[in-house]
């Protein structure tokens, strides 16, 4: 029997991209699961995001709205709630899907281990528009390297909110904590409750990096103290054990990014000390990341 899918997509003020998003979900092939339902809830967004949801006619959509806005953190613990497949995706509304086997290749690893709590694919940001996004870009692949090759990816870094899969036995009674980095706490639980996290890079979501130092700093500055965020719920040794990435394997990327990239490497990591000295400070649960997604149709990803 096939098992079930529900897809879980949390979406603050996306017009431009949550119908191109649910027609690519609909596009999907089934061949050895069956989307059950698709759950979009819109976070309180002014724009016309649930007008974009309702126009796509399909009975398995089912648009919900926050009156007021309480954030990504507080928004998927209500989607949690509401699902009820075998198998739970979750999709952040700014990304693009082009693989019609997306889900399929990204829930294999659950449908092959039950001990597998959570399954993300690899992310991928768009040609980039100007010189700033160039850096950025830079410093995701050269940090996916990184984490690529420490524990054959399987590792904290990146198990990424953009996209994610769960499995029933792990979310079930899952509840998300009032921390920024959501994505990290998910991975944290997966792993102290016995489950595993698996990394799969044979499928990927595409994504707009910050077109700006504004924006990034925005989105970095919430990363910059995230084993502190932690401490209320895990134990600190258990937190430097996973976010504690092997000396050689840093090294050994900087070293080649030095002889490839010396100009990009060197400007990135301006950039991250400069974020690091004067991040901002108390960013709530309803921050917003960027305004990437209004972007994303210049990308030809499609």
């Amino acid at each position: 029997m096939k098992k079930s899918v529900s897809i879980g997509i949390p979406a603050y003020n996306e017009e431009e991209n949550i119908k191109i998003l649910l027609s690519s979900v609909l596009a999907q092939k089934q061949d050895n699961f069956i989307i059950k339902e698709i759950v979009v809830v819109s976070d309180g967004s002014t724009d016309e995001t649930g007008n974009r949801v309702l126009e796509i006619r399909n009975k398995i959509i089912k648009l919900f709205k926050n009156n007021q806005r309480i954030g990504q953190v507080l928004t998927q613990n209500i989607i949690v709630k509401k699902l009820t497949g075998d198998i739970f995706v979750l999709l952040n509304g700014d990304i693009v899907i082009n693989d019609s086997l997306f889900i399929q290749k990204l829930i294999e690893p659950i449908l092959n281990d039950e001990k597998v709590g959570i399954v993300s694919p690899a992310i991928i940001p768009i040609s980039a528009g100007n010189l700033f996004e160039k850096i950025i870009n830079f410093s995701v692949d050269f940090k996916t390297r990184m984490y690529e090759s420490w524990n054959h990816g399987n590792n904290i870094y990146l198990c990424h909110g953009r996209a994610r899969a769960f499995s029933r036995e792990f979310i079930k009674d899952f509840v998300w904590k009032g921390v920024l980095s959501e994505d990290a706490y998910s991975y944290l639980l997966c792993i102290k409750r016995g489950f595993k996290f698996v990394y799969q890079p044979k499928t990927q979501v595409y994504y707009r990096s910050p077109a700006n130092f504004s924006e990034h700093k925005t989105q970095s500055s919430r990363f910059l103290n995230s084993i502190s965020e932690f401490l209320p719920y895990f134990q600190k040794q258990f937190l430097k054990r996973e976010f504690g990435i092997p000396a050689p394997i840093i090294l050994k990327n900087i070293a080649l990014s030095l002889l490839n990239s010396p100009f990009y490497l060197i400007a990135y990591t301006v950039i991250f000390l400069v974020i690091k000295a004067y991040p901002y400070k108390n960013i709530d649960l309803t921050y917003e990341v960027s305004s990437a997604s209004r972007r994303l149709k210049l990308s030809g990803v499609l």
